[in-house]
């Protein structure tokens, strides 16, 4: 079970407002049930065109919104919070997936759709991390996955999306397949 944030707003004896985090476990079951139940209809806006994709699905990961943050909102923070922020990443993915000993061949298809009820900026690479995880690991990242050898385009197509979900429902979902043959 993974956990996630929810902020609550409450007043205190004076009548002041003031905001507590709580802390509320992460159902990854759920979240895939929701995500198979949202892939079954028909997307929630004509705009949101679904992609396409080729192969078999060989991995999917489920994490919360919170483990997916825009870079807008992850740039500038300091070394060690971005280095923490990787670690649980590659913490909840490494709970749902086993490392691979070799890349996937050819050119693998990525699919990230944040399930969310506000939709991100279109460049916003809220997957960054998640992405990055799945590559080969290296001297300095050996926590990654292995599942494709690098996240350029030349070696992995990497879709990012949106979904609308109702507000306090939202996760993202990565899944991972074999796309391309090369």
């Amino acid at each position: 079970m993974m956990l996630a944030h929810r902020r609550t707003v409450e007043q205190d004896g004076t009548g002041a407002q003031r905001t507590r985090k709580q802390t509320r476990p992460f159902d990854a079951a759920a979240a895939l049930r929701l995500a198979d139940e949202a892939m079954a209809r028909e997307p929630a806006l004509a705009r949101l065109a679904r992609p396409v994709v080729s192969g078999e699905r060989v991995a999917r990961f489920v994490l919360p919104l919170d483990a997916c943050k825009p870079q807008n909102r992850t740039n500038h923070r300091s070394p060690w919070a971005y280095q923490a922020d990787r670690k649980r990443v590659a913490m909840l993915m490494g709970v749902q997936c086993p490392r691979r000993r070799e890349p996937l061949r050819g050119r693998p298809t990525v699919v990230c759709t944040r399930f969310s009820s506000v939709e991100p900026d279109a460049f916003a690479d809220w997957a960054k991390m998640a992405v990055d995880v799945l590559t080969m690991p290296t001297g300095r990242a050996m926590n990654r996955l292995g599942l494709i050898e690098d996240d350029r385009p030349a070696k992995a197509e990497v879709i990012q999306r949106w979904e609308p979900a109702k507000r306090g429902e939202g996760f993202c979902l990565i899944e991972v397949w074999t796309g391309e043959a090369t």
